[in-house]
């Protein structure tokens, strides 16, 4: 866990803002938490896989499903077995109606929806859907909307936070 004080104090060392007086401050404490902010939104955009999560997503009638952040990887089914990324390009020329096919062990392949990072497609649908999950791996940027004082992310990623925070305030300066 990463502390979002001690990140905003080394921010206001480099950037020389370290007065006591708030009215003396270049910069107040929600500016430079607001670059924080940006700083781990941008840090999610750039390296997706800090901000992987895996997650069931429960199966619904029809091929679409959203999963709940940026879409990473569809892995498997709840009974263990994988699916295979295939494109949207090769399931249209080899199986015209896979939109629509039904088997009763469920999908062995997704495609990627383009259009949204979110969605994906299954083939073939789960004929019975009740009870049925898939695990997939999608971004939680969510850590951007911190309470508090703790950051959900590694200690290591601290260094690169703080001077994106001096980037920042550095580029508005």
């Amino acid at each position: 866990m990463i502390s979002a004080t001690s990140i905003l104090t080394d921010a206001r060392r480099f950037i020389n803002d370290t007065s006591t007086e708030v009215t003396e401050q270049r910069y107040s404490d929600s500016d430079l938490t607001a670059f924080l902010r940006q700083a781990i939104r941008l840090m999610a955009i750039l390296r997706p896989d800090i901000f992987t999560v895996n997650a069931a997503v429960t199966a619904v009638s029809g091929a679409y499903y959203d999963a709940p952040g940026r879409l990473i990887e569809v892995y498997s089914r709840d009974d263990g077995r994988a699916l295979v990324e295939v494109t949207r390009e090769t399931m249209d020329q080899n199986s015209p109606t896979w939109r629509t096919d039904t088997d009763p062990d469920g999908p062995t392949d997704w495609v990627r929806d383009k259009r949204r990072e979110t969605g994906f497609w299954v083939h073939p649908q789960f004929a019975t859907p009740a009870g049925r999950s898939m695990t997939v791996a999608y971004v939680d940027d969510s850590v951007s909307q911190f309470t508090g004082d703790a950051i959900a992310l590694d200690d290591r990623y601290a260094s690169p936070l703080t001077y994106l925070v001096v980037y920042f305030a550095e580029t508005i300066n």
